[in-house]
C-alpha cells in the first residue's frame, strides 16, 4: 500500500495567541508521522488572511511553512481556496488555526486515504467532551437537521471546519464554493447534493484561543441561505 502526500491548510486572520501553539504540534506530529510511514509527505501551508495583529511576524518564524498572506481581509473561503490553489497533495484537507484541532485525528483519516476512492472527510466536533460553546453548539444542531432534511441524508456536524477530500473534488470546491465563513455549509451542502462521496468521522474538539470572528445571528442568516441556495440553485447541480 503506497503511502500518501496529503497537504494541509490553515486559514489564519488575527490568531496570535493559537500560533505558538498550533504550528509546532503540527510540524511535531509531521516529524513523527512520516518516520512512522503514516504518509509519505504533509505539505502544511498557512494563509495569512489580512490579519492585523502579531500572526505574520510569528508565521515568518516557521520556515518549513508555506506562508501565503493577504494585504487585506477576503474572507475564510477566500484563503481556504488559495491555499487550495497551491496544494500538491494527494489528498488535501484543512482545520482552523485557533486550537480547536488537533493533528493526531490525521491518523483516522489515513485508511480512508489509502483506498484511493475519491471522498469528502468530514470531522465531527460534536462529542460529549466537546469544548464547542453551547450556544454555537445549538446552531449546528440546527442547521445539521436543515441538512438532513433537505438533501434525504443525515449528517452530523454540517458545518465542520476539519475536512480532508481526494484531490479530483479540490478543483471543483475552487470553483463552486464561497468566500466567506459559509465555507464549509456549502460544501456539506454541494457534496451531498452532487452525490459527491461523503463520510464522518469523530474528532477531538478544544475550546478555542482567543476571540472567535463569528457573528451567531448574522452568519446564522447566511447560513441559512446557503443551505437553500447550494440545495436548489440549478447552478450548483453539476452532477
Amino acid at each position: 500500500m503506497s503511502l500518501k502526500k496529503i497537504t494541509v491548510i490553515l486559514p489564519c486572520y488575527n490568531e496570535e495567541e493559537s500560533i505558538p501553539v498550533v504550528l509546532p504540534e503540527l510540524l511535531q506530529f509531521r516529524e513523527d508521522a512520516i518516520k512512522n510511514r503514516d504518509f509519505a509527505d504533509i505539505q502544511v501551508i498557512v494563509v495569512d488572511d489580512g490579519s492585523s495583529d502579531s500572526s505574520s511576524k510569528l508565521l515568518s518564524q516557521f520556515s518549513d511553512v508555506e506562508i501565503i498572506s493577504f494585504s487585506e481581509n477576503k474572507g475564510y473561503g477566500a484563503a481556504l481556496k488559495k491555499g487550495l490553489e497551491v496544494a500538491v497533495g494527494d489528498w488535501v484537507g484543512f482545520y482552523d488555526l485557533d486550537c480547536t484541532c488537533h493533528p493526531m485525528d490525521l491518523l483516522k483519516v489515513k485508511d480512508f486515504l489509502n483506498q484511493d476512492t475519491p471522498a469528502m472527510l468530514c470531522g465531527i466536533r460534536m462529542g460529549q467532551d466537546t469544548g464547542m460553546p453551547r450556544v454555537r453548539q445549538l446552531g449546528n444542531r440546527i442547521f445539521r437537521w436543515v441538512v438532513s432534511l433537505f438533501l434525504g441524508r443525515s449528517v452530523a456536524d454540517a458545518c465542520s471546519g476539519y475536512r480532508f477530500f481526494h484531490r479530483d473534488y479540490a478543483q471543483v470546491y475552487l470553483q463552486y464554493l464561497p468566500d466567506k465563513l459559509n465555507f464549509t455549509l456549502a460544501m456539506t451542502v454541494f457534496t451531498l447534493r452532487n452525490k459527491m462521496n461523503y463520510k464522518e468521522f469523530n474528532i477531538q474538539y478544544s475550546e478555542r484561543a482567543g476571540q472567535s470572528k463569528l457573528s451567531t445571528f448574522k452568519e446564522g442568516v447566511r447560513f441559512f441561505f446557503t443551505i437553500l441556495n447550494y440545495r436548489f440553485s440549478p447552478g450548483l447541480k453539476r452532477l
